[in-house]
């Protein structure tokens, strides 16, 4: 299991909802993610050791941290 933490970004706060997650594995943190976002948040950005793995958002998918 991996520690994640998830910076969840609603639609009516100026600041991410921060929360800690701990999944098997990157692939379960991004399904993960997927669903939150379906529950309407803006966005979601999803770290692991202090570094942004990826963020996924209503308007632009996914991003990772390569092309962020």
């Amino acid at each position: 299991m991996q520690d994640y933490v998830f910076h969840v970004h609603y639609l009516d706060r100026p600041e991410p909802e921060v929360l800690a997650v701990v999944v098997r594995d990157d692939q379960r943190a991004h399904e993960l993610a997927r669903q939150r976002l379906a529950e309407g948040h803006a966005a979601i950005e999803v770290w692991s050791r202090e570094r942004r793995l990826f963020r996924v958002s209503r308007e632009g998918g996914q991003k990772d941290a390569q092309s962020a």
